[in-house]
């Protein structure tokens, strides 16, 4: 389902819908198809989490809203 702009769609949805003020997630750092999205929609790496999955780096990611 990659390229239908369905997450984008997800993630606009939660912002459009919710009262938030920002948005943080986890992303591996060899996830560079989520990270090329993620950031497309705004959001910005803000820490490195050191061998956040089993081992491997995830980015810290944060998108202001409001």
């Amino acid at each position: 389902f990659r390229n239908m702009g369905i997450a984008s769609k997800l993630i606009n949805e939660i912002i459009n819908d919710y009262k938030i003020n920002n948005i943080t997630l986890e992303v591996s750092v060899d996830n560079c198809v989520a990270i090329k999205l993620y950031e497309k929609l705004g959001f910005k790496s803000v820490a490195l989490r050191k061998e956040y999955y089993n081992g491997t780096d995830a980015f810290l990611m944060l998108k202001e809203v409001r």
